[in-house]
């Protein structure tokens, strides 16, 4: 009995986890208070009843390291906040004019601490998706809901584009649409995401493709017959899958977006098909993954990156408001190198570095468009320490199981691909900043973790035989 009503609490926790990911996803990626407020309450809930759930050994570092991380920058970001007199002179008496406390390092420290909620918010659909879901299966259904849910934004996103322009998630849309946005307001944060749900999908297609072999693909091609059917079935729906995600991807128009989402794709397509390093083959053999993923990548350009090729050869691509938008943030960095301006403070500080000399921005100037330089400037450059940290066992972690895990290696290879789209897009782009995306890309994390981690079994030491005296 106990052990039925621990399997049922579990899958009920596993149910609100899917639910608050959504909620955190699908309205607009969650940039609205209400919605933020809504998801905070309801991770905040799983992450207390999951809290008295045992975790097994494998995964206690990895949620060790994961506490210590976090733990370091929300302590610093605290510390801004505290009267400690290590201000900027110049903005002493700007504080006090508009009551922004100038003792503390923090220009604002209301926004520093509001803005820990956008940090705390994906950590906690990390940690909780390694406690809830910390078995291989559960590991593949949260991989699985993860792609579905990307499939779904994509299709709704081409059928905004195509049939309906003028809506957005069947409301009115208050701009004028540029590409396909998918559950998002803006076609650069869908591209972050519908890249990442195509890496999904390509790892799924992959492994159906090699649990076919040469000889199964012969089969459906040259029998027809019942077991034939059911094998192209669901390769089938993989492929078509995958193309949808594909064209919507290609469809927003991010130059960034496309260009990270085609190296994480390369990078998932080189990590399954890699050979076991155990097998000792050929030079060519060994480096065959690597050439078969720069010919799909070539040929997914070829397809559809005409216009994406387009846009990178315009002239007016060096003349991007990001170039100048960058100049500023370097300069507040130089300023304040090691303490920072304060956590989550842009739209206070920027507009005093920002050069007179630059044209007008046609971006939004409450986000750095940068995360590593928004980060170094609100909080110092050691700060990104810190990150390359995380990225570095994170991707440590995944390629272990990539290695090791024979029949999981699709949860890994895609998380991995995914981790470069989001470290490559965040050097030119806000997309992790949008609660949705970021708790999106905490969710495949997990996923890839857990199946990073197989569970050790366990023996029990057999009685030693006493020796006869006789």
């Amino acid at each position: 009995m106990k052990k039925r009503a621990a399997a049922s609490w579990l899958r009920f926790l596993q149910i609100l986890y899917l639910v608050t990911l959504l909620f955190a996803i699908v309205p607009y990626g969650s940039v609205h208070d209400p919605a933020i407020a809504l998801v905070g309450v309801l991770f905040g809930t799983l992450a207390i009843c999951s809290s008295i759930s045992p975790l097994r050994l494998e995964l206690r570092a990895p949620l060790s390291w994961t506490t210590v991380l976090t733990g370091t920058i929300v302590m610093a970001a605290l510390l801004q906040t505290l009267p400690l007199g290590l201000s900027h002179p110049s903005w002493v008496a700007t504080g006090q004019i508009l009551g922004l406390g100038s003792k503390t390092i923090s220009v604002a420290p209301s926004a520093t601490i509001v803005g820990l909620l956008s940090l705390l918010l994906p950590v906690l659909a990390f940690a909780t998706g390694l406690i809830i879901f910390q078995k291989d299966n559960s590991a593949q259904t949260l991989f699985r809901t993860m792609a579905i849910i990307a499939l779904v934004g994509a299709v709704l996103g081409l059928y905004e584009f195509s049939i309906a322009p003028g809506q957005l998630l069947f409301q009115p849309r208050k701009a004028q649409m540029s590409g396909v946005s998918a559950f998002f307001v803006n076609r650069n944060t869908a591209a972050t995401f519908l890249g990442m749900g195509a890496s999904l999908w390509y790892a799924l297609l992959l492994q159906r493709l090699q649990k076919l072999g040469i000889a199964g693909l012969q089969g459906l091609l040259l029998r027809a017959d019942g077991n034939a059917y059911r094998n192209a079935i669901p390769t089938f729906l993989a492929f078509l899958s995958f193309l949808i995600m594909i064209i919507a991807l290609f469809l927003t128009k991010s130059r960034a977006g496309i260009a990270a989402s085609l190296v994480g794709i390369f990078v998932t397509s080189v990590a399954m098909l890699q050979s076991e390093p155990k097998l000792h083959l050929g030079f060519w053999r060994r480096r065959s993954s690597i050439i078969s993923s720069a010919v799909v990548v070539v040929a997914l350009l070829g397809l559809y990156g005409s216009q994406f090729i387009g846009r990178l050869t315009d002239a007016n691509f060096l003349m991007d408001g990001r170039w100048c938008f960058y100049k500023g943030l370097l300069a507040a960095i130089m300023e304040r190198p090691f303490t920072g301006l304060g956590f989550g403070t842009l739209r206070y500080t920027y507009p005093a570095y920002r050069d007179p000399a630059c044209f007008s921005l046609d971006l939004m100037l409450d986000r750095g468009h940068n995360g590593y330089l928004e980060l170094a400037m609100g909080m110092g450059v050691l700060s990104l320490v810190v990150v390359a940290i995380a990225i570095y066992y994170l991707g440590r972690l995944l390629l272990i199981g990539i290695v090791s895990r024979h029949r999981m290696r699709p949860v890994p290879a895609a998380a991995l691909g995914c981790l470069v789209i989001a470290v490559l897009h965040t050097a030119t782009d806000f997309s992790l900043q949008i609660l949705g995306v970021a708790c999106f890309l905490a969710a495949i994390l997990a996923a890839g973790v857990v199946a990073s981690c197989p569970q050790r079994k366990r023996y029990r030491k057999s009685p030693k035989l006493k020796r006869s005296s006789a």
